[in-house]
């Protein structure tokens, strides 16, 4: 997965198709159908909905819902994957036991993510770090 879209010339790609995790339910289907450029953003939330969907299977729903889109990203050289996420696991820790939950899996969905990547990168107050 390509995870850096600061460099993206629009020409090139057939569409380009931005997917909002803060208002859509984007893990309960297959959202992306067409060629080119796909950027999911709000991925917290995203995970969250798979929470949801299955508190006990939750992380392999959301390894499964990866997978899908790493295969339609290698079906063709037109399309890019980029996701956008919030690290939500720093500061105080939760009291609620749910919210805990879902910052415990959204970490481990992120090394899941990251994993699989083929860059990675931080922005932090405006500033790009790459990680891989």
């Amino acid at each position: 997965m390509k995870t850096q879209i600061s460099h993206i010339e629009a020409s090139e790609y057939s569409e380009i198709t931005w997917y909002n995790g803060y208002t859509s339910n984007i893990a309960g289907e297959d959202i992306i159908r067409s060629e080119g450029i796909s950027i999911i953003f709000g991925l917290e939330h995203v995970i969250e909905q798979v929470l949801e969907q299955d508190v006990d299977h939750s992380r392999g729903l959301f390894r499964q819902w990866l997978q899908r889109l790493i295969e339609w990203e290698n079906s063709s050289h037109q399309n890019k994957l980029y996701l956008i996420g919030c690290d939500i696991g720093k500061g105080i820790v939760p009291i609620d036991s749910r919210h805990r939950s879902l910052r415990d899996l959204v970490g481990w969905c992120y090394q899941d993510i990251v994993e699989r990547a083929d860059r990675v990168d931080v922005i932090w107050y405006g500033i790009n770090q790459r990680l891989k």
